[in-house]
């Protein structure tokens, strides 16, 4: 897969589910969910008819879905990790002191903390569900740019001309070591990757 191809379909994928999201929490929009990888598998509205006759899948089907892919889900995640855990021990092997300092405060600072605790019992919100589909979307963006990426590190720790061309060549490992994996795994393994650990709270809330 061509990085700048690359670039486009995430691009697109990553709107559609921004756009998706609006639709989700909207009920009063009659308007279908956007063509993404595991869009089929988005929505919580008790199979109720949708446009042109269709229906959303039950949280039951999805979490049904879940389990039917858990070896490929769990492969994805397992990679994921190891992709992101090499290149953060080659990024902070290249910074000052000072920058690994900046560089642990930039996670903390960007850790969501709207994220679902895992020692949590209780049913996602529909707002939850749509995030974590979502968010794989996002993150796959985020490792095929690697101009965007530099860009966003380089605001907060401050490369100099040594640093950069050295963190531009660990990004583009990271990218294609990341494009090797998605060109290995079905797509729905990417967009359930953050919903997967948390499938035992796809039960449907309670009504008051």
């Amino acid at each position: 897969m061509r990085p700048f191809l690359s670039v486009f379909l995430l691009s697109v994928l990553a709107f559609g589910a921004g756009f998706g999201a609006r639709i989700w929490v909207d009920d009063t929009r009659a308007l279908p969910p956007p063509p993404a990888p595991g869009g089929e598998f988005v929505g919580n509205r008790q199979n109720a008819p949708g446009p042109g006759g269709g229906h959303h899948p039950s949280r039951a089907d999805l979490a049904a879905e879940i389990e039917r892919l858990r070896p490929q889900i769990d492969i994805y995640r397992k990679s994921m990790d190891q992709i992101d855990s090499d290149f953060e021990h080659d990024l902070l092997a290249v910074l000052t002191p000072a920058q690994q300092d900046r560089y642990n405060e930039r996670h903390k600072r960007r850790t969501d903390p709207r994220s679902p605790r895992p020692e949590s019992t209780r049913p996602l919100t529909d707002e939850e569900i749509m995030r974590l589909r979502d968010r794989p979307l996002w993150s796959a963006l985020d490792h095929v740019s690697v101009q965007w990426k530099l860009d966003d590190l380089d605001r907060d720790l401050k490369f100099d001309d040594a640093q950069l061309p050295k963190v531009r060549d660990l990004l583009t490992q990271r990218r294609d070591k990341f494009l090797k994996l998605i060109d290995s795994v079905p797509p729905p393994s990417l967009t359930l990757s953050r919903l997967a650990p948390a499938v035992q709270r796809l039960a449907e809330p309670t009504t008051p």
